[in-house]
């Protein structure tokens, strides 16, 4: 329409401004960041501690999908060996939640891949001498991860956030000490931010 024929009062859009359907996305999407612990995935002992990262977007009133990355350290030692742990999960996330001023309750499944690196050094290898195996070694295993969640969530500030969350999990390993189906549990403690 024509800046002359426009009726009086009626607002122009910027040309730069987002679309309804960017807006749609924005309104819908949370943001969340922070710490992870865990049980390890390939050890039988330990504590998985690291950061971890999420994004979902909301589908109807009360169901959310997205995803989420994560990162493991772990350390093991015994009279012989030092042992790390680096584990690398991606995985696809999906909840259900509940409302409930000022944040909400949810629960959530997620699944995905798991890469498991694993570094084995000898006590002062140094002295020891003998061959590279013998010494230390290294490997990795691909695996698949599965874990359920149940928290809370807190509205803080201008859509700014906290939320805690934990619950149990399932890990599966071609290989190494856990090789198969193994339990264990995870939580995590975040920020979170929705625009």
């Amino acid at each position: 329409m024509s800046p002359l024929l426009r009726e009086p009062g009626a607002e122009r859009q910027a040309p730069w401004g987002p679309g309804p359907a960017c807006r749609c996305l924005l309104t819908a999407l949370l943001v969340a960041g922070g710490a992870r612990a865990a049980a390890p995935i390939a050890l039988d002992v330990g504590q998985s501690l690291g950061p971890t990262a999420a994004a979902s977007w909301a589908v109807g009133d009360h169901l959310r999908v997205g995803g989420r990355v994560a990162v493991g350290l772990v350390q093991e030692f015994d009279p012989a060996w030092t042992i790390e742990h680096t584990e690398l999960l991606a995985m696809v996330t999906g909840e259900v939640s509940k409302e409930l001023a000022p944040g909400g309750l949810y629960l959530g499944a997620a699944l995905g891949p798991a890469w498991v690196f694993e570094d084995r050094a000898r006590h002062q290898a140094g002295r020891l001498g003998g061959s590279a195996t013998e010494l230390g070694d290294s490997k990795s295993m691909l695996g698949v991860h599965g874990a359920l969640r149940a928290g809370i969530r807190l509205d803080l500030w201008r859509g700014l956030g906290m939320s805690v969350g934990a619950g149990p999990t399932a890990d599966w390993l071609p290989s190494g000490d856990r090789q198969g189906a193994q339990p264990g549990w995870s939580g995590a403690l975040e920020v979170t931010w929705a625009p």
